[in-house]
C-alpha cells in the first residue's frame, strides 16, 4: 500500500471522510492525512479518535485531558481525552500546512492524554528488529530512516514514534513516508522533483514508501541517539540516554496533557534499562550512511 492512495468515503450532506492508521488507533477524519497509512472505510472496527472541523475559542489551555492551542497561524485546534479532535481553520489556511500540523503537533497531544510516551524518534523495522532513531529537529533522523528501508527496512514512523502502555516495549505504525530536506534527498540518492512539499514552513517534502509492514505493535530492539560530529557509532549508557530525554522525548512541554506525567516520563527511564543503546553521528555524509546501515543490519549477537 503506498499512503498517498488515501481512502474516501462520500457521505450526503456531510463532508468527504477518511479512515487511517495512526499510533495504533483507527482515527476517522474530516481532513485529508496524506502522511498517515489509510484504511478501508469497509472496516467495522469503532474509531479510537474522531477528527472533525469546528470552532475553537482561543484562550489555550492545557491540562490533563484537554489541549487548546493555535499552531503556525493556521488553524486552532482542541483535543479532550484523548478521542476527540476538534480543528478550526483561519483565514489564509494551506491545507498541507494544516495536516502537518495534525501530523506533527495535535497527535501528540493526543498520544500524551491516552497516557502513551511519543519519542522524537523515525523507526525502521529491519530483518534484527525495529530500530528507533531518535534526535533533535535536523539531526538527519530521517535520512537515517529512509536510507534503510532503501536497504530493504520497513517504514515503522517518522518523528514521532509512539511507545505503548506501561509493561512492554512496543511501538506503533505512525506514518507511510518521510519528511526530507533537498539536502537529506540527495544523500540519500533521490530527487525532490515530483515530491510535494510535505508544508511550506519547513520547505521539507514528502517522500511515501510502501508500507505493507503489519498494522499489529512491533517490540522496539534498539534506540539511537543522533548527534553531531565525525562519523562514529559508540554505545551510550543508562545516564547518558537519560540525559538526553529532552532530545528524545517528543515536545516535553507538553507532558502536563498526560493523565500521569510521572508514569509517562518513567517510560522513557525504563527503556533505557532494557533496550540496546548507541550513539551515532553520520555527519550528514552519504558516504557514511552505509557502513552505519550495514552495522544496524548486522545480528545484535556480532555487535556486542
Amino acid at each position: 500500500m503506498q499512503c498517498q492512495e488515501v481512502t474516501r468515503v462520500f457521505r450526503p450532506g456531510q463532508d468527504v471522510q477518511y479512515r487511517y492508521l495512526a499510533h495504533g488507533l483507527i482515527v476517522n477524519s474530516q481532513f485529508s492525512l496524506p502522511q498517515l497509512r489509510a484504511l478501508s472505510p469497509e472496516s467495522a472496527q469503532t474509531p479510537d479518535v474522531t477528527i472533525v472541523f469546528g470552532p475553537v475559542a482561543e484562550p489555550v489551555v492545557s491540562q490533563p485531558g484537554h489541549r487548546r492551542g493555535l499552531i503556525r497561524g493556521q488553524f486552532r485546534y482542541e483535543v479532550r481525552e484523548g478521542r476527540h479532535i476538534v480543528i478550526d481553520r483561519l483565514r489564509g489556511f494551506v491545507a498541507k500546512n494544516v495536516a502537518d500540523g495534525i501530523m506533527s503537533r495535535v497527535l501528540t497531544v493526543l498520544v500524551y492524554q491516552r497516557g502513551m510516551l511519543p519519542l522524537h524518534a523515525s523507526a525502521v523495522a529491519t530483518a534484527n528488529g525495529v530500530v528507533g532513531i531518535c534526535g533533535q529537529s535536523g539531526a538527519g533522523k530521517s535520512t537515517l530512516a529512509a536510507a534503510l528501508v532503501a536497504a530493504g527496512g520497513v517504514i515503522v514512523a517518522d518523528d514521532i514514534l509512539v511507545l505503548g502502555h506501561a509493561g512492554t516495549f512496543e511501538v506503533f505504525h505512525g506514518a507511510c513516508g518521510f519528511k526530507l530536506s533537498d539536502a537529506s534527498l540527495h544523500h540519500i540518492g533521490r530527487s525532490s522533483v515530483g515530491l510535494d512539499l510535505a508544508n511550506e514552513v519547513e520547505g521539507k517534502y514528502f517522500l511515501p514508501v510502501a508500507s505493507n509492514g503489519p498494522t499489529t505493535p512491533l517490540l522496539l530492539d534498539r534506540v539511537v541517539l543522533l548527534r553531531e560530529g565525525s562519523p562514529e557509532i559508540t554505545p551510550a549508557s543508562r545516564l547518558e540516554a537519560l540525559a538526553e530525554w529532552t532530545n528524545c522525548v517528543r515536545m516535553p512541554e507538553l507532558i502536563n496533557t498526560a493523565p500521569n506525567a510521572k508514569a509517562v516520563w518513567q517510560r522513557w527511564a525504563d527503556l533505557t534499562t532494557a533496550i540496546d543503546l548507541l550513539y551515532v553521528a553520520h555527519g550528514r555524509r552519504m558516504a557514511a550512511l552505509s557502513p552505519i546501515v550495514a552495522y544496524l543490519n548486522t545480528p545484535y549477537a556480532l555487535t556486542h
